[in-house]
């Protein structure tokens, strides 16, 4: 993991320490990440970014109740941070309350509309509650916003889903 040891090799500013949390996020080194972010925190209470890494790390390990708290202090800093509505929903649909998941990925989508995960996975929420108008509509918009890319360009924020495949499971 070249990238992470050249990371953590660089002068430890704050952006060069949410570079680095990140990419031991991206390489599973989760409390390694946790640990770090909490020390940018520290030094940096007002950085929303920072708390929304460790709200995303907290939602790597299931920890829904931690995730939420972070979320809800980035929140308190840059209310327009679109990441932590992601996260929020992701939260609150791990916790069977759909309607608050619902709400805040119709707020990701009015601050970030060209993300087709955010249309697709309103699409999933709307399927559960048997809202099909709803949910083929959304689905329309991930379709959209898909469709000029290559099929093998991956999904921002999706892992390794490719258009191709958001495309297949969106039809």
């Amino acid at each position: 993991t070249a990238p992470v040891q050249k990371a953590e090799a660089e002068t430890p500013t704050a952006e060069n320490m949410l570079e680095t949390a990140q990419l031991l996020l991206n390489h599973g080194r989760t409390d390694a990440a946790i640990n770090l972010l909490e020390k940018v925190v520290a030094e940096n209470a007002q950085l929303a970014s920072a708390h929304c890494l460790l709200a995303r790390a907290h939602a790597n390990l299931g920890q829904w109740a931690q995730s939420r708290l972070w979320c809800e202090k980035a929140l308190a800093i840059d209310p327009l941070l679109p990441e932590v509505y992601d996260l929020l929903a992701m939260v609150e649909e791990q916790n069977g309350r759909l309607e608050p998941a619902i709400d805040n990925l119709k707020k990701l989508i009015y601050l970030d509309p060209a993300r087709p995960l955010a249309h697709f996975n309103l699409a999933v929420l709307y399927k559960k509650r048997s809202q099909v108008d709803l949910a083929q509509r959304a689905l329309k918009n991930t379709l959209t916003r898909i469709q000029a890319l290559p099929a093998d360009n991956i999904i921002p924020d999706s892992g390794h889903t490719t258009v191709q495949r958001l495309s297949e499971a969106a039809q």
